[in-house]
């Protein structure tokens, strides 16, 4: 009973009033102006990184990816389980994450959400190639980042081998 008695003080103490409604319309255009400017601030990083890095780079609509080495065409009906060594770094060049050192990473399509975006270097490459791939952050750890090593809304990059 004192608890609420303290609420009731404490909400008649301060004005008791209410927040202003949420106007939807405003914050959706708020949301929208603001994923514009961090998708140009982050295009800006990349096309930088890509001028910087040199060589053949190709975009598929959802990543920007350079073969370091070819390896085997797909077999149709392959499998969805890949055995992969992958470093991360940040586009600045800071490694993030690394298996190169480690026994390879199992990973399996549709299955495994960690690292991010792996599924879409799949789209693109085949066993036996390496390659370098910048994730755009939305694809890859998003408004979170993953602290302490990525900021938020930072795009990464891999540099992949696929095993098998």
């Amino acid at each position: 009973m004192g608890l609420i008695c303290v609420f009731v003080v404490f909400m008649v103490g301060c004005g008791g009033s209410s927040p202003p409604p949420i106007k939807y319309s405003e914050l959706k255009e708020n949301l929208i102006s603001f994923k514009k400017e961090q998708f140009e601030v982050e295009k800006r990083i990349i096309q930088g990184f890509i001028e910087r890095e040199g060589g053949e780079w190709k975009f598929n609509g959802k990543i920007f990816y350079r073969y370091v080495k070819r390896g085997k065409k797909r077999v149709s009906g392959s499998s969805n389980h890949h055995i992969l060594y992958y470093s991360i770094y940040l586009l600045d060049g800071a490694v993030c994450d690394s298996v190169y050192s480690k026994t390879p990473y199992r990973w399996e399509m549709g299955r495994s959400a960690e690292p991010p975006a792996l599924d879409l270097i799949f789209e693109v490459a085949n066993p036996g190639d390496c390659l370098l791939a910048v994730i755009p952050s939305h694809y890859g750890y998003g408004v979170p980042g993953k602290p302490p090593c990525i900021p938020p809304n930072t795009p990464i990059l891999y540099k992949i081998c696929i095993i098998e």
